[in-house]
């Protein structure tokens, strides 16, 4: 049996997060989400309620308690324990790599690339992340793009973070972030990130149409090959 991924096990968790936490049980037992949210986690990252109480640094019998519902747990103990599965909590169960994959992150970083003068490495940064996110689940997606990031403090890279998250969100079937539809994440006069101008032409054909409409000219290749 082929082994999965973590973005597999997150995607059971969510459906069964949809299908069984918001459903009519729990809603008139909210006792019981913090005990089947955590027995489920526990089971998909494959541990015994020993080795999780080992990990988290508490005892057996109290996760047990928890799971049966007969203790509950603060929302901090929760995510402490979710922490310990593998997961975080955040309306959904994510794998904990989601946080490292925000949009938020990746404006940080491109912050303070530019700021440390390193504009050519900023590409594969930006690529890098969108690569990541292309081959994530859905919800995993939603997260990541769920806040709006800021500004990377250039114009040029505030455009191409804004398409990018346009991308991913039309892609995925998730409804466009608000943020990246501000209208100062277009720019006035067209950038293309390709250093020679023979390859503007390429650039123009080839650049994903949520990135040429805000004046942002780069090959689908370039986001895809690093």
């Amino acid at each position: 049996m082929p082994s999965r991924s973590r973005n597999d096990i997150g995607s059971d968790i969510s459906q069964w997060y949809d299908a069984g936490v918001r459903s009519s049980n729990v809603e008139t037992k909210p006792d019981l989400f913090a005990a089947e949210t955590l027995r489920r986690a526990r089971r998909e990252a494959g541990l015994s309620q020993r080795q999780l109480a080992a990990r988290a640094a508490t005892s057996q019998p109290a996760i047990a308690a928890y799971e049966r519902a007969e203790r509950q747990p603060s929302m901090a103990t929760l995510n402490r324990l979710l922490r310990a599965c593998g997961f975080v909590l955040s309306g959904r169960l994510l794998p904990v790599e989601a946080e490292g994959r925000t949009v938020t992150r990746l404006v940080i970083e491109l912050r303070t690339g530019l700021e440390q003068g390193e504009d050519q490495s900023l590409l594969r940064v930006a690529a890098h992340w969108y690569g990541a996110l292309v081959a994530a689940d859905p919800v995993e997606v939603d997260y990541a793009l769920s806040t709006d990031p800021g500004s990377t403090g250039d114009a040029r890279w505030d455009a191409l973070v804004g398409g990018l998250g346009e991308r991913l969100a039309r892609l995925r079937g998730l409804a466009i972030p608000d943020w990246t539809t501000d209208p100062a994440r277009c720019l006035d006069r067209w950038w293309f990130l390709a250093p020679f101008a023979s390859l503007h032409a390429s650039a123009m054909v080839g650049t994903p149409p949520e990135l040429a409409n805000r004046g942002v000219f780069v090959h689908h290749s370039s986001l895809e090959s690093v």
